[in-house]
């Protein structure tokens, strides 16, 4: 899903010219047949980074929220659902949401252990649920349609990869990033 993503946001950026290189295509992925819902995900300290940084992935947040907004509707397989949070003391005020609860349509804090799932609070609000057997095919059609050209190749060596024609390479291996970890000097 990372991959495909990042083809068609520089597709936009660059108007067309962009090869993806890939072992396998959907369906025969493992993104595929995993299930996915939009929420901002980090892997810094937010108390370390600069405020510079911290503003820049605030921007990247409400950038994706939008166009994963945009893809709503069964051509895309991308819808809004409930999701519930549940805490044994009460959130308070500065327990936000990742990105950000402005991003997250209908945020209410529920104090009913007997229908809430049996937690004394539960935080609901809506978020996008991805479909990823439709979101790939229909982001691999518009890749295509874009003109837009894949590879199918497995890179056994970094050298491989550094011998690729492009100037710029994107690493969006996602859930096969163990694989390539595994490739020695």
């Amino acid at each position: 899903m990372s991959g495909l993503s990042t083809a068609r946001l520089l597709q936009r950026h660059f108007n067309g010219g962009v090869t993806i290189y890939a072992k396998d295509l959907p369906p025969n992925t493992t993104s595929n047949i995993s299930g996915a819902h939009w929420s901002p995900t980090t892997v810094f300290d937010p108390g370390s980074t600069s405020a510079k940084f911290n503003e820049q992935f605030l921007k990247a947040c409400r950038i994706s929220n939008r166009s994963f907004q945009l893809l709503v509707g069964a051509e895309y397989g991308v819808r809004w659902i409930d999701t519930f949070i549940l805490y044994r003391n009460e959130p308070g005020a500065g327990d936000e949401l990742p990105g950000g609860n402005d991003l997250y349509p209908g945020i209410e804090i529920h104090r009913d252990p007997d229908h809430y799932f049996g937690s004394p609070y539960v935080k609901q609000f809506s978020t996008m649920l991805i479909e990823p057997s439709i979101y790939l095919a229909a982001l691999l059609r518009d890749f295509y349609i874009a003109g837009g050209r894949v590879v199918v190749r497995e890179f056994r060596s970094r050298e491989e990869i550094m011998r690729l024609p492009e100037p710029v390479v994107f690493n969006c291996t996602g859930l096969g990033a163990r694989a390539l970890s595994m490739i020695r000097n």
